[in-house]
């Protein structure tokens, strides 16, 4: 008998492959009704989840690429062991790149590479100073710069703005692809909502465009 896979959950079901990722993931955004509808299917299809279907609703791969010279391999291998068991632990996946001429190439195309994989994160082991560049998490130091945006706190002064001009029916659409972390905007327009004394109900003012 053919294992079941998240589309045939997703056809059955009549929703979107996002849309079973959430209710596997426990999301609260999903409405009771579809939650219900997937869960049932989930249970006549027998559908085991695997990490790909649990990712697809925040984007994650489950994946960490390793980088690092085959020269420094010597001297890194009892860390990279450790990575390795850590992943194990999380049940996440661990690729490893190699530079150098011997590796799987310059440092350019292994990167593209990964980029191509679309790792969760990078751990690069290198001799020499690179310049990085992190988006998404705010880091400092002398050869790592970062771009990043605190969507909660814009949430929070957006929804804000409006509550203290009394506009308290206030609906939040969330795209179905967001580069940032859904769960920051909502949690930015709760605490707003909180700061006013007001209820926030998530199930009726977050609106998920692809259920």
């Amino acid at each position: 008998m053919k294992k079941a896979t998240i589309y045939d959950v997703a056809r059955e079901a009549g929703v979107s492959l996002a849309t079973v990722s959430r209710v596997i993931n426990g999301s609260s955004v999903v409405r009771e009704k579809t939650k219900e509808k997937v869960m049932k299917v989930i249970d006549e299809l027998n559908f085991k989840p695997n990490q790909i279907a649990r990712g697809l609703a925040t984007n994650k791969t489950t994946t960490i690429a390793i980088i690092f010279p085959q020269s420094l391999f010597a001297h890194v291998k009892d860390m990279i062991g450790g990575i390795g068991d850590a992943g194990r632990t999380l049940d996440y996946n661990i690729t490893i790149y190699t530079t150098d001429d011997i590796g799987n190439g310059p440092m350019d195309d292994v990167m593209e590479k990964v980029i191509r994989t679309r790792a969760d994160g990078v751990i690069l082991f290198n001799n020499d100073n690179i310049p990085a560049v992190v988006i998404g998490m705010q880091v400092s130091d002398e050869s790592i710069g970062s771009v990043y945006v605190d969507a909660q706190k814009i949430t929070y002064d957006i929804v804000n703005n409006y509550l203290e001009k009394g506009k308290n029916n206030i609906i939040f659409v969330s795209p179905q692809q967001n580069l940032i972390r859904t769960v920051d905007l909502i949690e930015g327009m709760k605490k707003a909502y909180q700061d006013h004394q007001l209820p926030f109900d998530e199930s009726t003012q977050v609106i998920n465009t692809s259920t």
